[in-house]
C-alpha cells in the first residue's frame, strides 16, 4: 500500500503582511499611473490637433496612453523584445496592469472631453526613480472646451 499524500502546506501570511502588500500595491500603483498620465498628456498637450482625435475613440485613448509609456527610444527594428514591457513580463507580469489602464483610459478620457491641454514646455527632463519620472514640474495650461 502506498504511503499517504501530503498536502504542502503554505506559510501563514500575518495581518501586517497583508496590510503591507496592500499599501504596496495602492502606492505602486499610483505613482505609476500619476507618471503615465503626466508623460501621455504632455505629449498630447504638444500636438493639440490629435486631442480631439484621441478624446472622440476609446482605442485611441489607450494607445495614446501606451505611448505615453513608452521607454524615448528611436525606431530601431532590431531592438530586443523586452526593451518595452511597462507592466513586466511573463509569469512575473504586473498584477494591477489591467485595471491600471482601464483607470487611466478612462481619466485620460474624462480630461480630454472637458479640456485642451496645452504643454508649456517643449520637453520634460526625466528622472530614474524606481520608476521613470518628470525632474521637476510640468507645466501645462487646461482650457474648457
Amino acid at each position: 500500500m502506498a504511503p499517504p499524500m501530503r498536502r504542502k502546506c503554505r506559510p501563514k501570511v500575518s495581518d501586517q503582511e497583508i496590510r503591507d502588500q496592500v499599501l504596496v500595491f495602492l502606492l505602486a500603483g499610483h505613482e505609476t499611473t500619476a507618471g503615465a498620465l503626466t508623460f501621455t498628456l504632455h505629449l498630447l498637450g504638444r500636438q493639440a490637433r490629435l486631442q480631439d482625435e484621441v478624446a472622440a475613440e476609446p482605442t485611441l485613448l489607450r494607445a495614446a496612453l501606451l505611448e505615453g509609456m513608452r521607454h524615448r527610444f528611436t525606431s530601431e527594428p532590431d531592438r530586443p523584445r523586452y526593451a518595452y514591457f511597462p507592466f513586466g513580463g511573463g509569469p512575473r507580469s504586473c498584477i494591477g496592469e489591467h485595471f491600471a489602464l482601464l483607470e487611466a483610459v478612462e481619466l485620460l478620457g474624462r480630461l480630454l472631453a472637458r479640456y485642451r491641454i496645452e504643454a508649456l514646455d517643449p520637453q520634460l527632463r526625466t528622472s530614474t526613480h524606481v520608476t521613470l519620472r518628470p525632474a521637476g514640474q510640468v507645466r501645462a495650461r487646461l482650457i474648457p472646451r
